[in-house]
C-alpha cells in the first residue's frame, strides 16, 4: 500500500495542516497517511530524507547507505505501514539503521518485518546517538545484534534500551566481560551490573580530598556520613532514594544519571574535562550528590547538589554551562522530585545566570 502510493500523494481535502505539509514534503509519509495512520509528530531528522524519497526502494537505499535487496524493500514498504494503533514503524526503522552495517539482508528484513510495538517518534535517537550504537552493534555481531534488535521492536521501550546497552558497552571498553548474552535483556542487565562494579579489582588509592562541610545542617536528601574509610573507585556513593529514583527518567528531551560509585566520577570527569574526580570521598559520605544529564547517549552537563539544597553545575571545556531552558527543566524536574527548593535564592541565582 505504501510503495504504490508514494509518488503519486496528494492531501485529503479536510487533511489539517500539520498532515498536509509533511505528506507533501515527505510521500512516504503521506503514503501512510493514506493507508490509515495516525498524524505523526516530531519526525526525527534522520529519518527525513528516507520518508522524502519517491518510492520505498529510494527510501531504504537513503536509510542503509546499500542498494537494497527485493525482502529489504518489502518489508521496508511493510514497516512503513501504520500498526494496529495507527502508528508508522518508525522505531523500527531506527533499530533496522543501527544493524544495517552487520546484518546480512535477509537478517535486515527479519528486523523490519518483526512484531512491532508503538515508539513514540519524540522519543526516538538522533542520527549521531544511531550512529554510535552501529559501530556497537558491529562488535556485538550479526547474530546477538538481530536477536536484540528482534526484541527490542515489540517492546515500547526496545529502542531506548538498546541505546543504553551500547552505551554501557562503550562505556566499559577494555572491561567488557569475555562472554556476553545474547539476549537484549540478558545483555542489557550483564553491562549494567559490570558499569557498577568494573573497578572491584583495582588497587586502593590514597583518600580523595573531602570539601569542606558547607553547613552544619544538612539537606534531607544527604544521609549521615558514615565513617572515614579509604575511598577506591569501587566505594559506592550515597545517593538518597529520591535522587536514585530519578535514574533513566527523562526531562524535555534530556535523561536523568546517577552514578554509582566513585570509578563512575571519574569517568564522568573525564568525559566532561571537570573536577567530578575530586568529590568521591564527599559523594561517597554523603557530603555532596552529584547527577548527570544526558542528550542523546552522550554525557552532556554534570549538576551538584550541596548539603544545603542548593544546586550548582559542574563546568568545564566539554561541560558547558547549560542552555537556560535546560536549567529551567532541571530545576523543575528536582523541585517536583522534592530534591530541592527551586524557591530558594541560591537556586534562583543559578536559573537567572
Amino acid at each position: 500500500v505504501v510503495a504504490g502510493r508514494a509518488q503519486a500523494w496528494r492531501a485529503p481535502d479536510r487533511a489539517d495542516l500539520e498532515v498536509a505539509l509533511g505528506g507533501a514534503a515527505m510521500p512516504l509519509l503521506g503514503a501512510s497517511y493514506d493507508a490509515g495512520a495516525a498524524r505523526v509528530v516530531d519526525v526525527p531528522a534522520w529519518a527525513r530524507p528516507v520518508l522524502a524519497a519517491g518510492d520505498v526502494r529510494a527510501a531504504a537505499r537513503a536509510a542503509f547507505a546499500v542498494e537494497p535487496t527485493r525482502p529489504v524493500v518489502r518489508t521496508m514498504a511493510r514497516c512503513l505501514a501504520p500498526g494496529p494503533t495507527g502508528t508508522p514503524g518508525f522505531g523500527v526503522l531506527a533499530l533496522a539503521v543501527v544493524g544495517a552495517g552487520v546484518l546480512s539482508p535477509d537478517a535486515l528484513a527479519r528486523v523490519l518485518d518483526a512484531p512491532r510495538a508503538d515508539h513514540p517518534t519524540a522519543e526516538l535517537p538522533d542520527r549521531s546517538t544511531l550512529v554510535a550504537c552501529a559501530r556497537v552493534a558491529v562488535a556485538w555481531g550479526p547474530h546477538r545484534t538481530e536477536r536484540v534488535l528482534t526484541e527490542a521492536a515489540a517492546r515500547a521501550d526496545g529502542v531506548d534500551r538498546v541505546v543504553r546497552t551500547a552505551r554501557y558497552h562503550r562505556e566499559l571498553q577494555a572491561q567488557l566481560p569475555a562472554r556476553l548474552p545474547n539476549d537484549l535483556d540478558g545483555l542489557h542487565d550483564r553491562l549494567r551490573a559490570r558499569i557498577a562494579t568494573a573497578a572491584e579489582g583495582t588497587a586502593a588509592v590514597a583518600p580523595l580530598p573531602a570539601r569542606r562541610r558547607a553547613e552544619p545542617r544538612p539537606h534531607p536528601i544527604h544521609a549521615a556520613p558514615p565513617a572515614r574509610a579509604q575511598v577506591t573507585e569501587a566505594t559506592p556513593l550515597s545517593v538518597d532514594a529520591r535522587v536514585r529514583a530519578l535514574g533513566g527518567q527523562r526531562t524535555e528531551g534530556l535523561e536523568w544519571a546517577v552514578p554509582r560509585t566513585v570509578g563512575d566520577l571519574h569517568r564522568w570527569g573525564g568525559i566532561l574535562a571537570n573536577c567530578l574526580a575530586d568529590f568521591g570521598a564527599a559523594a561517597a559520605e554523603g557530603r555532596a550528590t552529584i547527577l548527570g544529564l544526558l542528550r542523546g547517549d552522550q554525557l552532556r552537563y554534570a549538576l551538584e547538589l550541596t548539603p544545603d539544597g542548593t544546586i550548582r553545575q559542574l563546568v568545564g571545556p566539554a561541560n558547558r554551562p547549560a542552555e537556560r531552558w535546560v536549567r529551567v527543566a532541571a530545576v523543575g524536574a528536582l523541585g517536583r522530585a522534592g530534591i530541592i527548593d527551586p524557591s530558594r535564592p541560591a537556586n534562583a541565582v543559578w536559573l537567572r545566570e
